[in-house]
């Protein structure tokens, strides 16, 4: 008895602790199993950015897309598609490269003049502008994107850019005039080429294929998503195809000793660690804290790419910011100079609202309204788009409309000028077809507002939005 009171006594006093120097009375499997979850869940948002890319990526490889053969989505984007925040009033060609693999490790590019566009690496890290903001300065060029381990000769007579990753996605965006969806994609068919450098005295016919219309082999429109299961097999997946960067090597290293890559990781820790994971971005996507997300003071109005420049720093610290890089790639794709810092008057800007007036989160179920004030800061076009929350993509409705923009016939305006949109499951009484986006009861959903080539007022803030306002429930 004497005994047990002495081993008692030591227990809680801490002192056989001290004397063993040895973890004695802890289980040490429920602590590194505690261990491996919370560096899971971390490794869920801190890799998101590169998860959500790989989705991408993939998505074209399986949708037709090859060393030359390049997708357009000719006649648009539209709600059959399930692309993250995509904008209907533009089109694109988008093309991924697995750069050491397909091309030897460097890869032409031919842009052509008159056009915008972006080299991305995983995590939609910048690598590149593309046209007025890149180095060919919209002249067009011949773009030359090396892979991080590439040690060939660099010709002179090309734009030389070294990618982080090997794994690169580039975009070119068409200019489409008067309408003219078809004239707009046969100038992008007519002037971009791509080809291994390998290949340049030489280069082999670039092809491509509309992926506004083509159906991927299980029968259904291109899907560039993911669901919070994917983010894991994504990120291996990621690691696999571009090995342990030092700034990964970190959460290389804490999932290495998780199981995860030799797959002695249990599936019950990974799908609590997806599930808490998913829980967690969700709150960073939905509820961003930072104070630099709010466009202007005490509105609900967020930047949607609440960053300083298309390296992910922080408004206020200028150093990267991890937080506010998963916010952006959980609901977008993309980034460069032209999004993130463009010189006043030109590339684009976007913002979205996440609530209503009253701080709750936008529901399909209930009746809603924003009001564009008369003088919409977009010298170029702007655009109003309802994304579905879970998906982030846009609302697939009955009346396949998702939005309204500048090239919206038969928009009504108020009297001051100003245009008024209803987002409703029905159409409200005495509102105008052109001013209505459907949306689903029991569906979350949020709105984006973009202004292409913002005037003055868009950074004098003498041109502001008020809150979603809630109508009925």
């Amino acid at each position: 008895m004497k005994k047990i009171f002495i081993l008692i006594s030591l227990l809680f006093s801490g002192s056989l602790y001290a004397q063993t120097g040895v973890p004695v009375g802890i289980d040490s499997d429920s602590l590194f199993n505690q261990m491996d979850y919370e560096r899971l869940v971390a490794a869920y948002g801190d890799l998101h950015p590169d998860a959500a890319f790989m989705a991408l990526w993939n998505s074209y490889f399986k949708e037709g897309s090859t060393k030359q053969n390049v997708g357009i989505m000719e006649t648009s984007v539209d709600s059959r598609h399930n692309v993250l925040t995509a904008n209907s009033e533009t089109l694109y060609a988008v093309h991924p490269v697995n750069l050491n693999k397909q091309h030897g490790g460097a890869v032409v590019v031919e842009v052509p003049a008159k056009t915008l566009g972006m080299i991305n690496g995983s995590g939609w890290t910048h690598i590149a502008d593309l046209g007025p903001f890149g180095v060919d300065k919209g002249k067009g060029g011949k773009y030359l994107i090396t892979s991080p381990d590439y040690k060939g000769a660099i010709p002179k007579e090309y734009i030389h850019v070294q990618a982080q990753t090997n794994t690169i996605v580039w975009l070119i965006r068409g200019f489409v005039i008067d309408n003219d969806w078809k004239g707009a994609a046969q100038y992008l068919k007519d002037n971009i080429k791509t080809y291994s450098l390998n290949e340049a005295e030489n280069p082999p016919v670039t092809t491509f294929y509309n992926t506004s219309e083509s159906l991927t082999v299980d029968n259904k429109n291109m899907d560039m998503l993911y669901t919070p299961k994917d983010v894991f097999p994504l990120i291996k997946q990621y690691f696999k195809l571009n090995g342990v960067l030092p700034k990964y090597a970190l959460l290389y290293s804490h999932l290495d000793d998780a199981g995860l890559f030799d797959g002695t990781v249990s599936n019950e820790l990974l799908k609590n660690a997806y599930k808490e994971g998913n829980k967690r971005q969700l709150v960073n996507t939905f509820c961003n804290r930072d104070k630099d997300a709010v466009v202007w003071e005490g509105a609900k109005w967020l930047w949607a790419n609440n960053v300083s420049d298309e390296y992910y720093n922080s408004k206020k610290t200028h150093h990267y910011s991890s937080s506010q890089h998963q916010v952006w790639a959980h609901q977008a794709t993309f980034t460069c100079a032209a999004m993130t810092r463009p010189p006043k008057g030109v590339g684009s800007q976007y913002i979205g609202a996440y609530e209503d007036e009253n701080g709750a989160f936008l529901s399909g179920s209930n009746h809603y309204s924003i009001t564009l004030p008369k003088g919409i800061p977009a010298a170029n076009f702007w655009s109003v788009i309802a994304y579905n929350a879970e998906y982030r993509s846009m609302v697939r409705n009955a009346e396949f409309k998702w939005g309204a923009s500048s090239y919206t016939n038969g928009i009504k305006k108020n009297k001051d000028g100003s245009i008024t949109l209803h987002f409703s499951p029905k159409k409200p009484k005495g509102v105008a077809k052109e001013n209505w986006i459907q949306t689903n009861e029991n569906e979350g959903f949020f709105i984006w507002f973009r202004t292409y080539s913002p005037t003055e007022a868009w950074y004098d803030k003498s041109w502001q939005m008020e809150d979603v306002k809630i109508l009925s429930k």
